[in-house]
């Protein structure tokens, strides 16, 4: 009898060996997921938004304020300045070639930009942070020759952007006339550009 009971005080510990090392297997591992979320959550970029519908204001940047300077590195070599558009009206577009609302409406950002070229009007197409091939595979797929510059993130930090596509449009004082979050039609981008050509 006393070996019997031996025998299932033996069994018992055993067993709650083993339980012991399942919960501390089982904490290690929801410890190590605890870890890499945070490591996640602290070090991944905040995502940018995606609207369709657009306003006539984002962020802190509004209408009647003078364009904040920027220099970003051109998608053809070089840098462009703010200074690159002094003396001409000017459309600043923010994209992404993940955004869906933004393949959207660069067709219409295009024929615009051909439109209103030889009148002066220009275009700067500002990519969210991408690789320059992602971007060159995107302007070739759609056609497009508008002008195109990479951001390093301190474009979308003076120009408070909120969300993808977000275009700035300047005079030609760059003066902040409209601040259009969202996709543009044609008829949006007409109405724009005769607002800041006119006179």
């Amino acid at each position: 009898m006393s070996r019997s009971l031996a025998t299932h005080g033996v069994s018992t510990m055993e067993r709650h060996s083993r339980l012991q090392r399942v919960i501390t297997g089982v904490t290690i591992a929801l410890l190590l997921v605890a870890v890499l979320l945070m490591v996640i959550l602290l070090f991944a970029p905040a995502p940018r938004r995606q609207v369709d519908q657009g306003s006539t204001a984002v962020g802190r940047l509004r209408a009647g304020q003078p364009a904040p300077d920027f220099h970003l590195a051109s998608l053809k070599g070089g840098t462009v300045h703010l200074a690159d558009y002094a003396g001409h009206p000017a459309l600043i577009n923010v994209w992404a070639t993940w955004c869906v609302p933004c393949k959207q409406e660069m067709p219409a950002i295009q024929r615009a930009y051909e439109r209103n070229q030889s009148s002066g009007f220009r275009v700067l197409a500002v990519n969210m942070m991408e690789q320059t091939d992602a971007i060159q595979a995107f302007a070739e797929k759609l056609n497009l020759s508008i002008p195109m510059a990479i951001d390093d993130g301190s474009f979308t930090r003076a120009y408070d952007v909120a969300v993808l596509p977000t275009s700035f449009l300047l005079d030609a004082r760059g003066t902040v006339r409209r601040v259009q979050p969202g996709a543009m039609t044609d008829a949006m981008l007409d109405a724009m550009v005769r607002d800041v050509t006119k006179g």
